[in-house]
């Protein structure tokens, strides 16, 4: 796509994506459900002189024309929906023919991020355990996995309301096969450096399309183009 085309980012928040595509010269418009919501996006702009569109609205009734934009995104957003069916019809409809849809969730499963979630409990309820808070502790470690959404959704099911919503080409892949995990400052920086040299892996692993990447991957990423 040429530069200048239109994007939208749904549930923006810090607006990192819409960020990188407003430096390729498209036109950004980030939509959240509060003014709140949409501050941490608006620093982020600010603070790299960049101009954007920012927008309260409710993703299930977007409040612009339809076949508007080149790119629709969301990152995060959709697991936090019962119903997955409604804000993706939304969104394609206001996605031109021949232009991009793509989303990223954090679902409600048992992943990788799993294991991490219970270390980050043990050490958590360890400290209170130490301070003779026994009930929070057990409270904790009962709380893994950690429910990011709302939604159980599989990653079959989005690609399924993605198709139905009118898009073509669809693919539904598992990722991030690393997760976030709790560390003191010394450790988390090595644990960052380390995934920069196995970034290669992490791509390999997005990429792959299996089974396993989507049982094990933390994540889901579905993208597809609206049919002409």
């Amino acid at each position: 796509m040429a530069p200048g085309n239109e994007m939208l980012e749904c549930g923006s928040g810090s607006a990192k994506v819409s960020a990188h595509f407003r430096r390729q010269g498209y036109k950004c418009t980030m939509l959240d459900y509060s003014e709140a919501g949409l501050n941490a996006g608006r620093a982020r702009f600010a603070a790299a002189g960049l101009a954007g569109r920012f927008v309260v609205g409710d993703v299930n009734a977007l409040g612009f024309q339809a076949s508007r934009f080149d790119i629709v995104y969301s990152g995060g957003m959709l697991e936090f929906f019962s119903d997955i069916r409604k804000p993706i019809v939304e969104m394609v409809r206001v996605l031109r023919p021949g232009g991009v849809f793509a989303a990223t969730m954090v679902p409600r499963k048992w992943s990788i991020q799993t294991l991490a979630d219970l270390e980050i409990a043990v050490i958590r309820s360890g400290k209170r355990l130490l301070t003779g808070r026994i009930g929070e502790a057990w409270q904790m470690v009962r709380s893994v996995p950690n429910h990011y959404g709302v939604n159980s959704a599989k990653l079959r099911e989005y690609v399924r309301a993605c198709e139905d919503a009118g898009l073509v080409s669809v693919h539904g892949l598992g990722i991030s096969p690393f997760p976030s995990l709790a560390l003191p400052a010394s450790g988390q920086i090595a644990y960052v450096r380390a995934l920069k040299r196995w970034r290669p892996a992490w791509n390999r692993f997005d990429r792959s399309q299996s089974r396993w990447t989507e049982w094990v991957g933390s994540g889901y990423r579905v993208y597809g183009v609206k049919a002409r």
